[in-house]
């Protein structure tokens, strides 16, 4: 959905494309275009598929409805992973019920319980899910052969907060905060919802490079953070951030800085 680099999970992938008529079913109907056409892509060998995803959002929820669909497995991604969250019934509860609950504050319509297992990195990921369901990761060491690291000998890497949390008119601030923190030589990675907002993207990379005097650069949105840390320990500069859970796991460490504007999430 966000143009992410995907070549790790394999060659075949297909990118979302959100048009105008998939705002107007979405806000007419609750339905997503898009998953309708994801459907329509992974339904093609007509065979059986289990979904994998980080919660039950509306593409996920329509590729769900599939009668190939044999399950769905929930996989950690962000602090929605650790947030104490219970599970929503699978009857009548679509999206057009949940999302208006989910806007007022609500974290119990993510993870429908209707789900086969949730995988994680941390054993604290999930933590009102069903223990039996669990699946803990904890040998990385196959992903050093088919990840190659692009900040070896960078140890100093800021981490922005997702675009929907700091106003446009704030990231020549952000830029400026980074910029005063971080020494020369270190690197910041945008949040993977810039990919979405390439207009505020341009203009944090050319206020960052004018704060730092160029000494400070974007990273390329390949490069992941937290096998970056599997490598060589890295110190971490960032908002809230479920980063900073990985960097505790991986011999790192994540100092909390703070922005203008910046909307702290809810839960």
């Amino acid at each position: 959905l966000r143009g992410i680099d995907t070549t790790l999970a394999g060659s075949c992938a297909m990118a979302g494309s959100p048009t105008v008529f998939d705002r107007a079913l979405m806000k007419l109907f609750s339905l997503s275009g898009q998953g309708l056409r994801f459907k329509s892509f992974v339904e093609r060998e007509q065979r059986e598929f289990i979904l994998y995803a980080s919660w039950m959002y509306p593409e996920i929820e329509v590729l769900a409805k599939s009668p190939l669909c044999s399950g769905s497995v929930y996989l950690e991604e962000g602090q929605q992973s650790y947030y104490s969250a219970s599970v929503y019934s699978h009857k009548n509860n679509t999206w057009s019920v949940r999302k208006g609950q989910i806007s007022d504050g609500s974290i119990d319509h993510y993870f429908r319980d209707d789900y086969r297992a949730c995988v994680s990195l941390s054993a604290d990921a999930f933590p009102l899910l069903d223990k039996k369901k669990k699946i803990v990761l904890k040998n990385f060491e196959l992903l050093k052969k088919c990840y190659q690291p692009q900040l070896m000998g960078t140890a100093n890497i800021g981490i922005t907060p997702a675009p929907h949390r700091m106003p446009e008119n704030q990231i020549p601030h952000m830029a400026k905060v980074f910029a005063n923190t971080l020494p020369d030589g270190g690197a910041v990675k945008l949040h993977p919802g810039f990919n979405i907002y390439q207009k505020m993207a341009r203009i944090f990379q050319e206020e960052l490079k004018c704060a730092s005097l160029g000494k400070i650069s974007c990273i390329s949105n390949s490069t992941i953070i937290e096998l970056e840390m599997l490598f060589e320990p890295k110190l971490l500069f960032g908002p809230r951030s479920s980063v900073s859970i990985y960097a505790s796991l991986f011999s790192s460490e994540y100092r909390t800085i703070s922005f203008s504007g910046y909307v702290t999430p809810l839960n």
